[in-house]
């Protein structure tokens, strides 16, 4: 289930005295517009339960099928799991906006933000620590640490990628999934679309940090 709210939050300043003279001050800037939401993230995953996990440890696990082959070695027996996990987020509406130009919104801030707020894991950077492009995540995301949902199953609460964009998967309705994504119609503020009109012919990849499964499935 997906729930979002627009909040305009007002910051409250300093305010003049009523006496003689006084000066009055300039109204306070508004605080900046936030979308808050909560998200049902469903995660299916497979577990290694022979030999069993140490008492404490970590489950030694994969979240999709041909991955067995080269995850836990060795193991014997596997079986499969379903979690759910609640997940909230805070985002500010109009944070990955450009003002003027041919530029496109702030995608991979954008993922950024949702990998820290939502995730609570760094997203790749650049050398000079700028966030990673989405077209280099969509190719190199298994070397930094994040996992691929599998086809079957729930998208809700992944990242979905595609070469060049990137959304936060809300809902997975009758029409499909959709997302919320920094729009460019909307110069870079936030929107809700389906995401079938965002990604035209190019696959887009369901992404999730490795550790972050690894954390749900402990129930840390």
């Amino acid at each position: 289930m997906w729930r979002h709210t627009i909040v305009a939050a007002f910051l409250l300043g300093p305010f003049a005295s009523g006496s003689a003279g006084a000066q009055e001050l300039p109204a306070p800037a508004p605080a900046p517009r936030v979308v808050e939401g909560g998200l049902n993230a469903q995660i299916r995953f497979f577990e290694c339960v022979d030999p069993m996990t140490p008492e404490g440890g970590n489950p030694c696990m994969c979240l999709r099928a041909e991955q067995k082959a080269t995850h836990c070695q060795p193991c014997s027996r596997w079986e499969e799991r379903d979690t759910a996990h609640q997940m909230r987020f805070e985002l500010e509406l109009e944070a990955y906006r450009f003002d003027t130009g041919p530029e496109l919104p702030r995608a991979n801030f954008f993922a950024r933000d949702v990998s820290d707020d939502l995730f609570g894991v760094d997203f790749p950077a650049t050398e000079f620590g700028f966030p990673i492009t989405t077209t280099e995540f969509y190719t190199t995301f298994e070397e930094r640490g994040w996992d691929a949902l599998p086809p079957e199953g729930s998208k809700v609460g992944s990242l979905a990628v595609w070469p060049g964009g990137v959304g936060l998967v809300v809902a997975d309705g009758a029409s499909g999934l959709r997302v919320l994504y920094p729009s460019a119609r909307r110069a870079g503020e936030l929107a809700e679309v389906e995401l079938r009109f965002l990604t035209g012919d190019a696959l887009p990849r369901y992404l999730v940090p490795t550790d972050w499964v690894e954390r749900v499935a402990v129930g840390r």
